[in-house]
């Protein structure tokens, strides 16, 4: 029998104590069948993890990424009797990451500032995955944003040089201009900056001025913030970027 393995990627980080039920259907024959509906949960697997690892970077990352949960329930206002962190003993939440390097912004426009294209502001979508989301301003002489792709460049944790390409088509129009979000970072990558331009698919050529921006430029924005579930959040999101980077650094 051949063995296959499929990937859910769909839980926001307040969804991280909430069930997720799988079930296999499939037609053999003209005939449907269906397995058994197996249900299971992030922080499940957490628990199980933190239960069975002497790995303590490992412990570390599996706490932070608990309380990073029940932040974004606290913000989100989602399933407040039942936080992700609840079930930690005093001696597991001990072991969570506890020496936060302030954020710093890496914020700046460079190049052409005349450009076909140039960057309004860039700011987090912090709902679902950790998204950045940019907001454009586009010159009347660009006629259709199907014309066009956004590139977002950054290094990778092993130190490669990586490009990720959003297309036209997912450009959303908003107030003369339009927005684009990208959502390929890992957590190990919270501090890493991205650098963005916009190209026109047909010649190649860039069409804008640069914008270099990151997870952390957000958070370093925000942290005066007088709303306090959003500082939770960002500081809970830090401390688990910070603990998955020194995990998978080591």
């Amino acid at each position: 029998m051949q063995s296959r393995c499929y990937t859910f990627d769909g839980i926001a980080p307040q969804e991280i104590g909430s069930e997720v039920s799988a079930e296999l259907h499939g037609v053999c024959d003209g005939a449907p069948y269906h397995g058994s509906a197996l249900t299971y949960s992030v922080q499940t697997y957490v628990q199980n993890m933190l239960a069975k690892t002497e790995d303590e970077a490992l412990r570390t990352v599996l706490v932070d990424l608990l309380n990073y949960g029940a932040a974004a329930q606290n913000y989100a206002g989602y399933r407040l009797n039942s936080l992700a962190n609840a079930d930690l003993s005093e001696e597991q939440q001990a072991r969570a990451n506890s020496y936060l390097t302030l954020p710093v912004s890496c914020t700046q426009v460079s190049g052409e500032q005349n450009a076909a294209v140039s960057f309004r502001s860039a700011t987090l979508i912090l709902k679902n995955k950790i998204s950045i989301c940019v907001s454009l301003n586009i010159d009347s002489s660009v006629t259709e944003l199907t014309d066009l792709e956004a590139v977002f460049s950054f290094t990778d944790i092993n130190g490669n040089q990586t490009e990720s390409v959003v297309p036209g088509s997912m450009f959303l129009p908003n107030q003369g201009g339009c927005t684009v979000t990208f959502d390929g970072l890992n957590a190990a990558l919270l501090r890493t900056p991205v650098s963005v331009t916009i190209r026109n698919i047909n010649s190649g050529v860039t069409v804008s001025n640069t914008l270099t921006y990151s997870v952390e430029s957000y958070a370093a924005s925000m942290q005066n913030s007088e709303d306090s579930l959003l500082t939770s959040l960002l500081c809970a999101m830090m401390n688990y970027g910070d603990s998955a980077a020194a995990y998978v650094q080591r």
